[in-house]
């Protein structure tokens, strides 16, 4: 047992002596921690065990409402671009729109296919995005809906709007 699974079943361990035979506590990793959630009578009663995470970083600027984001470095992000699965249409409107003004605004790869798979795991059958620009993600939720699905897109600049359309 490495030394950081150690530490989680050490935080664990007064939680398990609860536990009934055959019943198990849903674990939730978050930023914060390990939250363990176990149902009493007709409530839900969450316990957080606090799990040291370095790649987890606090927004310092109270607009954010101190979100907690996962930090993503180097080595990671690399493996997320290594294995995203773009479509070719969705690789030719990235290059497109990598040479157009403002083509920060579109989403990188990784995030639509989290979109995309996030369409598919809900089963959504209609989708709505204000704001298409080049309507990347929109394509990649678009690819992904069932026969029959809709996408509404909204876009108000026109020269955005007609590449989206072109795709």
């Amino acid at each position: 047992m490495s030394s950081g699974l150690g530490f989680v079943h050490q935080c664990l361990n007064p939680l398990i002596a609860f536990r009934s035979p055959g019943h198990s506590f849903p674990l939730q990793l978050s930023a914060r921690g390990l939250i363990v959630s176990r149902p009493i009578g007709w409530c839900r009663v969450e316990v957080l065990k606090s799990v040291p995470n370095p790649d987890t970083v606090v927004a310092a600027d109270e607009s954010y409402g101190r979100k907690e984001v996962i930090s993503v470095n180097p080595r990671l992000y690399d493996y997320l671009l290594v294995n995203v699965r773009e479509h070719k249409i969705l690789c030719e409107l990235r290059e497109e729109t990598a040479t157009r003004h403002g083509s920060q605004m579109q989403v990188s790869p990784d995030q639509a296919q989290l979109l995309a798979m996030l369409v598919q795991i809900m089963g959504a059958k209609k989708c709505i995005e204000v704001g298409v620009y080049t309507g990347y993600s929109s394509l990649a939720v678009a690819l992904v809906l069932p026969e029959g699905g809709q996408l509404v897109a909204c876009e108000r600049e026109a020269k955005s709007l007609e590449v989206a359309q072109r795709y």
